[in-house]
């Protein structure tokens, strides 16, 4: 059975004197598992396997550190191609910074191609940094 898990990492910087900020990052990973009963042990090497050090260009060193798993669905496909849902959320009478959560994105809405400050593709970063975003308690967040 495939599997789609919501996991959240935080990035640990030597130095935070730049902005004080806590950067946290919430990642959707696919995976496969062969039974039910196996799928918490299954993703948590899974996760571990992003958490990342490096020095970044201020010469701090960075840790990006798994934190936990949200969340775990289960993907009713057997097999994963074009248009395969991977995730959902259901949001229960949302008010409107519920609908800004919602939209919220890390960077320019660069799969737009109908708006005129889309970016370009090669301006994609390939590791997305976002906060985590607040969510109605029917989203709240869930540990394995």
């Amino acid at each position: 059975m495939w599997c789609a898990a919501r996991l959240l990492y935080e990035s640990l910087v030597t130095d935070r004197s730049e902005n004080g900020e806590t950067l946290f990052e919430e990642r959707i990973v696919v995976f496969q598992c062969p039974k039910r009963e196996e799928v918490s042990t299954r993703v948590r090497p899974i996760a571990a396997e992003y958490e990342d050090d490096f020095e970044n260009l201020h010469g701090n060193g960075v840790t990006w550190k798994f934190r936990e798993v949200l969340e775990v669905q289960e993907i009713i496909e057997d097999t994963i191609s074009d248009g395969t849902e991977i995730f959902f959320r259901f949001w229960h009478d949302p008010d409107a910074r519920d609908f800004d959560t919602m939209r919220r994105t890390h960077e320019e809405a660069w799969w737009d191609t109908s708006s005129k400050s889309a970016a370009s593709p090669a301006r994609r970063r390939t590791r997305a940094k976002a906060s985590p975003a607040r969510a109605s308690p029917a989203a709240s967040p869930r540990t394995l």
